[in-house]
């Protein structure tokens, strides 16, 4: 993963990119990762961990969609993590904003069982979304969502490189 992480360190240093993330089921490991290379204040903005829903309500919700999203999907949905990306962007007008919401466990339910997580990426406005599930326990669910989510951050940039000029 390291090898990863430097690439996508030096692309969005490259590129002069910035990058805001709210963090739910991570717990700021994403972030975490990301600091461990010097230079990082380049072009992490803000790094939020939002685990409680009233802490996902009141710092991410600029636009009241996180809301909307809670009382209508849940805690755990897809649009959850199109609000927080979108909602983390704008606090301090980011290039990138990625938000990851999930159940690492235990608990869960049939339609999202532990193991569960949606990540988006909003990279100048063009939205990315992907459902990442893992059946291991806490632990490495959150190391599992962590580094499914980087890769995640990694085939964006790289996928769509010229969007970037």
């Amino acid at each position: 993963m390291d090898n990863k992480i430097d690439k996508i360190h030096k692309f969005l240093l490259d590129n002069k990119l910035t990058i805001a993330l709210a963090e739910s089921c991570t717990a700021g490991l994403i972030a975490n990762n990301l600091v461990k290379k010097p230079g990082a204040s380049g072009y992490l903005k803000l790094g939020l961990v939002v685990y409680s829903v009233e802490a996902k309500i009141k710092l991410c919700n600029s636009d009241g969609t996180t809301k909307s999203a809670i009382d209508n999907y849940g805690v755990i949905s897809e649009q959850l993590s199109v609000a927080l990306a979108n909602n983390v962007k704008s606090i301090l007008d980011g290039d990138i904003g990625l938000g990851i919401t999930g159940i690492a466990g235990p608990g869960g339910d049939a339609n999202y069982p532990e193991g569960t997580a949606f990540v988006t990426i909003n990279k100048h406005g063009v939205i990315h979304s992907k459902k990442i599930e893992n059946n291991g326990n806490r632990v490495e669910n959150i190391e599992y969502f962590t580094e499914k989510a980087l890769d995640f951050l990694h085939s964006v940039l790289f996928s769509t490189q010229i969007d970037c000029f």
